[in-house]
Protein backbone atom coordinates (compact mmCIF):
# COMPACT_ATOMS: atom_id res chain seq x y z
CA UNK A 1 0.00 0.00 0.00
CA UNK A 2 2.27 2.79 -1.20
CA UNK A 3 -0.21 5.58 -0.47
CA UNK A 4 -2.78 4.40 2.06
CA UNK A 5 -2.22 3.74 5.76
CA UNK A 6 -2.17 0.11 6.83
CA UNK A 7 -2.88 -1.15 10.33
CA UNK A 8 -0.76 -4.05 11.55
CA UNK A 9 -1.66 -5.93 14.72
CA UNK A 10 1.01 -7.93 16.55
CA UNK A 11 0.45 -10.45 19.31
CA UNK A 12 2.93 -12.77 20.98
CA UNK A 13 0.51 -14.58 23.29
CA UNK A 14 1.95 -13.01 26.42
CA UNK A 15 5.42 -14.49 26.01
CA UNK A 16 7.68 -12.73 28.52
CA UNK A 17 10.87 -11.23 27.23
CA UNK A 18 11.58 -10.86 23.54
CA UNK A 19 9.02 -12.80 21.57
CA UNK A 20 7.70 -12.75 18.04
CA UNK A 21 5.72 -9.57 18.75
CA UNK A 22 8.82 -7.60 19.70
CA UNK A 23 10.80 -8.94 16.76
CA UNK A 24 8.05 -8.08 14.27
CA UNK A 25 7.57 -4.59 15.74
CA UNK A 26 11.29 -3.87 15.66
CA UNK A 27 11.46 -5.02 12.04
CA UNK A 28 8.67 -2.63 11.07
CA UNK A 29 10.17 0.28 13.01
CA UNK A 30 13.60 -0.18 11.43
CA UNK A 31 12.53 -0.81 7.84
CA UNK A 32 13.46 2.35 5.91
CA UNK A 33 10.73 1.64 3.33
CA UNK A 34 7.96 1.89 5.94
CA UNK A 35 6.76 5.08 7.61
CA UNK A 36 5.34 4.15 11.01
CA UNK A 37 2.77 6.80 11.93
CA UNK A 38 2.24 5.50 15.44
CA UNK A 39 1.77 2.51 17.68
CA UNK A 40 -1.20 1.46 19.80
CA UNK A 41 0.37 0.15 23.02
CA UNK A 42 -1.78 -2.36 24.90
CA UNK A 43 -1.50 -2.50 28.67
CA UNK A 44 -1.08 -5.81 30.45
CA UNK A 45 -0.53 -7.07 33.98
CA UNK A 46 3.18 -7.61 33.32
CA UNK A 47 4.77 -6.94 36.70
CA UNK A 48 8.36 -7.18 35.45
CA UNK A 49 7.88 -4.35 32.93
CA UNK A 50 9.17 -0.84 33.55
CA UNK A 51 6.60 0.52 31.12
CA UNK A 52 6.66 3.41 28.68
CA UNK A 53 5.31 6.93 28.49
CA UNK A 54 2.39 7.42 26.12
CA UNK A 55 1.45 10.50 24.14
CA UNK A 56 -2.14 9.82 25.17
CA UNK A 57 -4.42 6.90 25.92
CA UNK A 58 -7.96 5.91 25.08
CA UNK A 59 -9.94 4.69 28.09
CA UNK A 60 -12.45 1.87 28.07
CA UNK A 61 -15.14 4.54 27.71
CA UNK A 62 -13.51 5.96 24.58
CA UNK A 63 -12.27 9.11 26.31
CA UNK A 64 -8.81 10.58 25.84
CA UNK A 65 -6.35 10.57 28.70
CA UNK A 66 -2.90 12.12 28.66
CA UNK A 67 -1.62 9.45 31.02
CA UNK A 68 -1.56 5.66 30.89
CA UNK A 69 -4.44 3.25 31.38
CA UNK A 70 -4.40 -0.19 32.98
CA UNK A 71 -5.29 -3.55 31.44
CA UNK A 72 -9.01 -2.88 31.98
CA UNK A 73 -8.75 0.46 30.17
CA UNK A 74 -9.15 2.54 33.32
CA UNK A 75 -6.96 5.63 33.80
CA UNK A 76 -4.04 4.97 36.14
CA UNK A 77 -3.91 6.84 39.43
CA UNK A 78 -2.29 10.28 39.55
CA UNK A 79 1.47 9.97 39.64
CA UNK A 80 1.49 6.69 37.71
CA UNK A 81 3.32 7.72 34.54
CA UNK A 82 3.97 4.53 32.59
CA UNK A 83 1.87 2.06 30.63
CA UNK A 84 3.08 -1.43 31.49
CA UNK A 85 3.09 -4.15 28.87
CA UNK A 86 5.49 -6.82 27.74
CA UNK A 87 5.80 -5.93 24.07
CA UNK A 88 5.66 -2.15 24.48
CA UNK A 89 9.00 -1.64 26.25
CA UNK A 90 10.76 -1.94 22.90
CA UNK A 91 9.27 1.47 22.06
CA UNK A 92 11.71 3.16 24.47
CA UNK A 93 14.29 2.76 21.70
CA UNK A 94 12.12 4.79 19.31
CA UNK A 95 11.18 8.02 21.12
CA UNK A 96 10.03 9.67 17.87
CA UNK A 97 7.15 7.20 17.45
CA UNK A 98 3.71 8.42 18.57
CA UNK A 99 2.31 6.03 21.20
CA UNK A 100 -1.39 5.75 22.00
CA UNK A 101 -2.15 3.50 24.96
CA UNK A 102 -5.24 1.40 25.60
CA UNK A 103 -6.37 -1.44 27.81
CA UNK A 104 -6.28 -5.07 26.79
CA UNK A 105 -8.94 -5.10 24.09
CA UNK A 106 -10.26 -8.48 25.24
CA UNK A 107 -10.40 -7.49 28.92
CA UNK A 108 -12.66 -4.44 28.81
CA UNK A 109 -16.06 -6.12 29.18
CA UNK A 110 -16.82 -6.10 25.45
CA UNK A 111 -16.27 -2.37 25.01
CA UNK A 112 -14.21 -2.99 21.87
CA UNK A 113 -16.49 -5.61 20.32
CA UNK A 114 -15.83 -5.86 16.59
CA UNK A 115 -19.57 -6.47 15.99
CA UNK A 116 -20.18 -2.96 17.32
CA UNK A 117 -17.41 -1.26 15.36
CA UNK A 118 -14.40 -1.88 17.64
CA UNK A 119 -14.81 1.60 19.12
CA UNK A 120 -11.63 1.63 21.23
CA UNK A 121 -9.33 0.32 18.50
CA UNK A 122 -10.90 2.73 16.02
CA UNK A 123 -10.41 5.68 18.38
CA UNK A 124 -6.76 4.74 18.91
CA UNK A 125 -6.13 4.58 15.15
CA UNK A 126 -7.93 7.89 14.65
CA UNK A 127 -5.71 9.52 17.29
CA UNK A 128 -2.67 8.39 15.34
CA UNK A 129 -4.04 9.44 11.94
CA UNK A 130 -5.43 12.80 13.06
CA UNK A 131 -2.41 13.86 15.10
CA UNK A 132 0.55 13.14 12.86
CA UNK A 133 2.18 16.55 13.35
Amino acid sequence: APYDPVGVMLYDRGVLGEGSGERALQYLLEDKGIQVLGVVAVASDTKQADGIKVDRSVTRDGKLSYGPVDKRGLPEKAGHCFLEGDTVELLKQYPYVKVVGCGDLGKMDGRDDYREGAAITTRCFMEILNNRG
